[in-house]
């Protein structure tokens, strides 16, 4: 989850810092999309499974 949450951090800077071509900002904003979905369902197991402990 640590390496999703800097990749987040990462693209949400470079979509923040306004460089780039119109591909590099939809290229960044499918893969940030993707990384909050994975972060989110990864979130959601590690509630679960501690709802198990």
């Amino acid at each position: 989850m640590a390496t999703l949450e800097t990749e987040k951090e990462d693209i949400t800077s470079k979509l923040n810092g306004g460089a780039g071509s119109p591909q590099d900002f939809a290229t960044w904003g499918a893969r940030l999309a993707a990384v909050e979905k994975e972060l989110g369902e990864k979130e959601e197991r590690w509630l679960e499974l501690a709802e198990l402990g």
